[in-house]
């Protein structure tokens, strides 16, 4: 799974290299990515770390976990950590 700007999400840069070692690599629907994308530039990027935001995120990674059968998730942006942490996930 991938999270990051919408710029991340809906461009090959990032997962070009996973789908040529045959990783898939899937992204959240289009509303959530509006959201993730607003969140980041809105929140993140002005450290503003919202308790209420990280639960909105974790429910988006945990539906995509579910639904996809994910392995692993990516924080393609550097602000995502600042909010999301290795302990708050089931994978990788």
């Amino acid at each position: 799974g991938l999270l990051g700007t919408k710029f991340t999400m809906q461009h090959d840069f990032f997962t070009r290299s996973f789908e040529q070692a045959g990783i898939k690599v899937v992204t959240p629907d289009d509303q959530e990515q509006v959201f993730i994308h607003r969140k980041i530039i809105d929140e993140l990027e002005n450290g503003v770390v919202n308790p209420e935001t990280k639960q909105q995120l974790l429910g988006i990674i945990m539906n995509l976990i579910h639904t996809e059968r994910l392995d692993g998730i990516i924080l393609g942006c550097t602000e995502l950590p600042l909010i999301i942490k290795p302990a708050d996930l089931s994978v990788n």
